[in-house]
C-alpha cells in the first residue's frame, strides 16, 4: 500500500518537473496538475469513509490513527477528531478537507510551475528536486513514525452455555438442554499465557475453577465456573480477566426457577382408578407453565411434590395422596393430577356438577420443588394446599418462594 500511495503521492509533483522542462504546454500542463491532485484527494475522501467504517466495526484507534496519517498524510490537527471518535461528522468533515486541500494545493503547485518556467540554473534545480522529494519524505516519516501493528491487545470472553442453579448440590438435571449448573469460558484468540480471572460482582451467586472468587492459570485460557446461588437480576455477576496489560469483564446471570404461573384446568368423572373413566369419583388436571427468575421459562426439567399436613372440613377417609414427580415438556409445562375416585370412600365423592360444587372435604399441603426427581429436592417454587371438594380439586392458598 505505502508504494502505491508513493506513486499517486508524487505524481503531481512530476508533472510540475515536467512542465517546469516545458515537456508540457502550459494549459495542458496545468490541467493535469489540478486532475491529478483532486483524483489523489478523492482518494483519500474515500479512504477516509473506509476506516471510518472499520473504526465502528471495533478496529483499535491506535491503528485506525496510523492508517489515517498514512493515507491522507495530513497535520495532526485534522486526523485526531476521525481517529479518535470514528463519528459520521468527523469523517465528512475530514473528507471534504481532503478534497478542498487537494484542489488549492494543485492551485499551489501550478504557481510554481509558472514561477519554475521563470527561474533559470541552480535555483530551477533546487525548486524541482522539492517539488519530488517533499512527497517522498512525507510517505517515509509517517510510515516509520507510526505503528504497523496496533499496540492495545483487544482480547474477548466468550460463554458455551447458559449458568442454572437448581439448588445446593443439584447438577445439571438429565434430559435438561437450555443450559448447565457449570459451564466454561474462553479467552478468545489467545492460548498462552498467564490468565488471571477474578469475580468482581455477584461472589455470592458462583464460583471460580477451585471453590473462589479468583484463579490464576498459566497456558490455559479456559474457566470453569460453577453456580452456588440465583441471581437477582440479568447481568447481575461479573467475571473480569486480566490477560497482561489487556483486560476484559464478562456478564452473566444465574438462571433458576422462581415461579409458576396457571395455565388451564379441566375436570372429569373418574371410575375405580384415576386413569380410568367412569362415574364413581372425580379427576382434575391442574396445568403450570414454570418461570425462571429473570423473565423466561424452564423447559425439559424435572418437577417434584412433597405432602403436607392433611385439614379436614369434613369428616372423611380420604386419604393422603403419595407425593410424586413428573416434569415440563418443551413448552415448560406440567401438570398435577388431584384425584378422589372409587366405592369405599366417606363421603362418596362425585363426578364434576355443572356448576362445579362449592362443599370442601380437605385440604392437603403441598410444596413443589424444581430441578429434580426426589421429592423436597431443587428449587422450592410453589406451596400450597390440595383443596378437595366433593367433585373436583383445586390448588389455594398459594405462595411462592
Amino acid at each position: 500500500m505505502l508504494v502505491l500511495l508513493l506513486l499517486l503521492s508524487v505524481l503531481p509533483y512530476i508533472l510540475c518537473v515536467i512542465a517546469i522542462n516545458r515537456k508540457l504546454s502550459g494549459t495542458r500542463a496545468f490541467v493535469l496538475i489540478l486532475r491529478s491532485t483532486i483524483f489523489l484527494g478523492a482518494i483519500k475522501a474515500a479512504a477516509i469513509g473506509l476506516i471510518a467504517f472499520l473504526a465502528r466495526r471495533g478496529t483499535d484507534a491506535g491503528m485506525v490513527a496510523s492508517w489515517y496519517f498514512a493515507l491522507l498524510l495530513f497535520p495532526e490537527n485534522f486526523v485526531g477528531p476521525m481517529a479518535t471518535t470514528a463519528s459520521t461528522a468527523a469523517a465528512i468533515q475530514t473528507a471534504v478537507l481532503a478534497i478542498l486541500f487537494s484542489f488549492l494545493w494543485g492551485t499551489l503547485l501550478v504557481a510554481f510551475v509558472k514561477v519554475g518556467r521563470r527561474l533559470k540554473g541552480p535555483a530551477r534545480l533546487s525548486l524541482m528536486v522539492w517539488l519530488v522529494a517533499g512527497p517522498v519524505l512525507q510517505v517515509s516519516a509517517a510510515d516509520t513514525a507510526l505503528p504497523r501493528k496496533s499496540t492495545k491487545l483487544i482480547i474477548k470472553i466468550t460463554q458455551d452455555k447458559k449458568l442454572w442453579f437448581f439448588g445446593t448440590g443439584v447438577t445439571t438435571p438429565s434430559g435438561f438442554t437450555s443450559g448447565a449448573t457449570q459451564v466454561t469460558l474462553t479467552a478468545s484468540g489467545r492460548t498462552t499465557g498467564t490468565f488471571k480471572w477474578d469475580v468482581v460482582a455477584g461472589a455470592d451467586k458462583v464460583k471460580l475453577e477451585g471453590g473462589g472468587a479468583s484463579i490464576t492459570k498459566t497456558d490455559d485460557n479456559t474457566l470453569n465456573v460453577t453456580s452456588v446461588a440465583p441471581s437477582v437480576s440479568k447481568s447481575d455477576v461479573s467475571i473480569r480477566l486480566t490477560y497482561g496489560a489487556a483486560t476484559a469483564t464478562k456478564k452473566l446471570e444465574v438462571r433458576a426457577p422462581k415461579s409458576f404461573t396457571p395455565v388451564t384446568t379441566a375436570d372429569a368423572a373418574a371410575g375405580l382408578t384415576c386413569t380410568a373413566d367412569g362415574d364413581v369419583g372425580w379427576r382434575s388436571g391442574i396445568v403450570y407453565t414454570v418461570n425462571d427468575n429473570v423473565g423466561g421459562v424452564v423447559p425439559n426439567v424435572p418437577v417434584n411434590e412433597t405432602i403436607g399436613q392433611k385439614t379436614s372440613v369434613e369428616t372423611n377417609n380420604w386419604g393422603v395422596p403419595a407425593p410424586f414427580a413428573t416434569g415440563t415438556d418443551g413448552n415448560a409445562q406440567f401438570f398435577d393430577l388431584v384425584c378422589v375416585t372409587g366405592i369405599s370412600f366417606t363421603p362418596q365423592p362425585q363426578v364434576p356438577g355443572n356448576p362445579l360444587s362449592s362443599r370442601l372435604i380437605d385440604k392437603v399441603g403441598q410444596a413443589w420443588f424444581v430441578g429434580s426427581t426426589t421429592p423436597g429436592v431443587g428449587i422450592r417454587v410453589q406451596s400450597d394446599n390440595a383443596a378437595r371438594f366433593i367433585d373436583h380439586g383445586r390448588h389455594v392458598d398459594i405462595t411462592s418462594p
